[in-house]
């Protein structure tokens, strides 16, 4: 069943200036919530309410796709595993033949 999207979102935005550990330099983070309480290295700039055009996709397909990705992950990561059991057990097997 298709769920129907808003044309539209409206949110809240945080516009902050984290300070890099390693070189001393800033970047600038946007985030739902004010984070800069946890943190001496972020300082709030300012916030801004937003709204945006939410794009209109079909939602089945897309959990499809990202479910049939995660399919193929999840198949990559246990043939790895697999090889690395294999690669035991060949030389456990060779160590018992010595």
């Amino acid at each position: 069943m298709q769920t129907k999207l808003p044309l539209t979102a409206t949110r809240m935005i945080f516009i902050m200036a984290y300070k890099e550990k390693w070189n001393d330099d800033y970047s600038i983070l946007f985030s739902g919530t004010d984070i800069s309480s946890i943190g001496s290295e972020y300082t709030l700039l300012g916030s801004k309410e937003v709204t945006l055009d939410v794009p209109q996709i079909d939602l089945d397909n897309g959990e499809v796709a990202n479910l049939s990705k995660l399919k193929s992950q999840i198949l990559a990561d246990a043939h790895l595993k697999v090889k690395d059991i294999d690669e035991k057990i060949k030389s456990l097997m060779f160590i018992d033949t010595k």
